[in-house]
């Protein structure tokens, strides 16, 4: 065994080696000496937050110990097999460790993790049963101390055995990777999440980026050049009251009363102190009153339901109506729609940067076509990340213009802080983006602003609960969730396999999944239940509108034997496995489809390879309906294809002409599908 070293400081700090922000000076960085380890210099992507590992949380006894497994961690030799791990691996491990040096110096103060046995270990493996109720949680807490047998060379006091193997508790199973557990956003919810954030992109937004337009003259507006007691400026305040009176508009207010500030920079005068002042004021007051809120003065320019979606916007703190409010909520509905219509990582989406937008245009200026330019982290070998691009539509190019007038002059980042807060003058960084933390906030923040404007207004299309209770964002279920929708389409898998980056399409179908059964079983047993439901409309329909095609005789067959199976007369099926069992068999092998449905026969399939074997089923996404004798046809199927056709069509005519092989290769097309729908028209009855 590796003789274990003390620790020896061979670096000026302890994170020698790592690449670092160069934004943070050298004085700043953590030193093995201090008690608390500030990791903000290696934190490289934006959006995390400010991490430290704070060793006055530990028991005096066990902080060396402490000390020497973070730094061999963060900078130090590394043993034999091991490799550098990731900053937020490293702060992830941090509270696991510390539990069990807290559980170890209260369970055997007197015995150093040196002495420590099997058996000790043992017990905190049932410690851990009675405290972690989550298996994967456990896991991760074992995996934890088990770092102070790998990392072992580096520890004046290690454990001198790999618990895993020694101590009993320490080899349980772990838990299925195969699946991602971070929830989907329901349906019900996600709808009217999208819904409101295009409105407010495309409506709100010009309003709301004029009110902060605004808010510059009106802060500017309190440098005025006029003192107060300078004469004329009793006169300046005077012809501003009488403008109020006249119009019968209430003094501007703010919670403490008349905003004063307010109307000694709109009369240009540097403030209000005289008394004849003040009495012009409240004589004005007791006449037109005073808003509880300053308003800017602009007009509403969008429209929801044809009304202006609000009556105004505010300058000082309305709950609901203040620039300050509705910018962030404008923020968020940007988020939205970029990281759920993207695909993006929440990574990708904080390193935007204003100008990631390229708009490919037709001859004739038609845009069709935008992608984002940005920053991609996962799997990179470059800690900074390496470029990537990804394909969007016009929604997200949309919410990145308004982001880019949204955001301060002279950040860097797309998703940076808007205004400036009480804590900006002591180390705030301009281009500092919002975290992750942060932005979940405001994703529910911005769900409750949708429900109670709703409420205001007597409309209906709310965000609603899920079970009785809010559902609760996070900014990791926008990716889940279109990996969901992606997996549904026919060939889904292969295309989220490429869009998402993954490695294969096994993982991405574990990604995108949630079920315990795996997240093809879901996927299958959804479609069970369509095709079930399907079916039971062609037999239902099928004594009036006959099938037509190829295989329409033997669809008639099977439609026949499957009107007479004893559990599907007439009775819809919801129990996937049950339903499983009636379509099992030749009469339950039909797939409808949206050009043709399948009478499937896997020899005459040309979907399939000649190597399928009896128990394969159709590739619908590879369907060749004018020439498979598969196809059976329903008068849906024949109004699709007829469908296609003029679109065809449509496409022949435009300006300007197609190039002459692809005119000439749509124009067949055309002729063929025309030729197919006539061959096997119904007869009229």
């Amino acid at each position: 065994m590796t003789e274990p070293q003390p620790h020896c400081d061979t670096g000026p700090h302890v994170l020698t080696g790592r690449p670092l922000r160069p934004d943070i000076p050298d004085d700043r960085l953590p030193r093995y000496a201090d008690m608390v380890w500030r990791l903000d210099a290696a934190q490289l992507q934006s959006h995390l937050s400010s991490e430290r590992l704070d060793f006055t949380t530990i028991p005096a006894r066990q902080q060396r110990t402490a000390k020497e497994l973070f730094a061999a961690l963060l900078s130090g030799p590394l043993p034999p097999g091991e490799h550098r791990l990731a900053m937020g691996t490293i702060t992830a491990l941090f509270p696991q460790v510390k539990r069990f040096l807290i559980w170890a110096d209260g369970t055997c103060p007197r015995i150093s993790l040196a002495a420590l046995s099997p058996e000790i270990l043992g017990n905190y493996a049932i410690f851990l049963l009675a405290d972690v109720p989550d298996t994967g949680h456990r896991e991760n807490a074992r995996r934890a101390v088990r770092m102070l047998w790998r990392y072992r060379s580096a520890l004046t006091e290690p454990l001198n055995f790999d618990p895993q193997y020694a101590a009993e508790g320490w080899s349980q199973q772990s838990r299925s990777r195969a699946e991602n557990i971070t929830p989907r956003i329901p349906e019900q919810v996600l709808g009217p999440l999208i819904a409101w954030s295009l409105r407010f992109v495309d409506d709100f937004a010009p309003d709301i980026l004029t009110a902060l337009e605004h808010s510059g003259p009106i802060k500017n507006r309190t440098k005025p050049s006029a003192l107060g007691r300078n004469s004329g400026a009793h006169a300046a305040l005077t012809e501003v009251l009488d403008r109020y009176i006249r119009t019968g508009q209430p003094l501007p207010g703010t919670r403490r009363g008349v905003n004063r500030s307010l109307l000694a920079a709109e009369a240009g005068i540097s403030d209000i102190r005289r008394p004849e002042q003040w009495e012009s004021i409240a004589a004005a007051e007791k006449l037109v009153g005073v808003d509880p809120y300053t308003w800017f003065p602009m007009t509403i320019s969008g429209r929801l339901d044809e009304k202006p979606w609000t009556n105004g916007i505010c300058a000082n703190n309305h709950p609901s109506k203040s620039a300050r409010v509705l910018s962030r909520m404008l923020l968020t509905a940007c988020y939205v729609l970029v990281a759920y219509l993207s695909g993006m990582r929440e990574s990708e989406v904080k390193s935007l940067r204003p100008g990631c937008v390229t708009v490919l245009r037709r001859s004739d200026g038609t845009p069709y076509r935008w992608t984002v330019s940005g920053t991609a982290f996962k799997g990179a070998k470059d800690p900074h990340g390496v470029d990537a691009t990804w394909t969007v539509g016009a929604p997200v190019a949309r919410a990145i213009d308004v982001l880019t007038e949204l955001r301060r002059p002279g950040t860097e980042y797309l998703f940076t802080f808007l205004t400036q807060s009480r804590d900006e003058a002591s180390g705030f960084r301009p281009n500092r983006v919002f975290t992750t933390c942060a932005t979940n906030v405001q994703l529910n923040d911005l769900c409750s602003w949708i429900n109670n404007y709703c409420a205001d207004h007597g409309r209906t299309d709310i965000v609603p609960t899920v079970n009785g209770a809010p559902w609760i964002l996070s900014t990791r279920q926008f990716r889940r969730t279109l990996a969901w929708f992606i997996a549904r389409q026919p060939g889904g898998a292969v295309a989220g396999a490429i869009a998402y980056r993954h490695l294969s399409i096994q993982m991405f179908e574990g990604y995108a999944g949630t079920s315990d059964s795996g997240f093809r079983a879901e996927v299958e047993a959804e479609h069970a239940l369509l095709r079930g439901n399907d079916l039971m409309a062609m037999i239902d329909q099928h004594a009036h509108t006959p099938l037509t095609g190829p295989a329409a005789a033997e669809g008639a067959t099977r439609l026949a034997a499957l009107a007479g199976h004893p559990q599907f007369t007439g009775a819809v099926i919801t129990d996937p496995k049950r339903l499983a069992r009636v379509l099992k068999g030749k009469a339950g092998a039909i797939y409808p489809g949206e050009y043709a449905t399948c009478v499937f026969d896997v020899r005459k399939a040309l979907c399939l390879n000649s190597s399928a074997d009896k128990s394969a089923v159709p590739q619908l996404d590879h369907c060749q309906p004018l020439a498979c004798t598969n196809v059976a046809l329903t008068v849906g199927n024949l109004t699709k294809l007829n469908a296609e056709a003029e679109k065809i069509a449509a496409t022949l005519r435009e300006r300007p002409t197609l190039p002459p092989l692809l005119h000439s290769q749509l124009s067949e097309r055309a002729s063929q599908i025309h030729a197919f729908v006539d061959r096997h028209r119904p007869d009229p009855r």
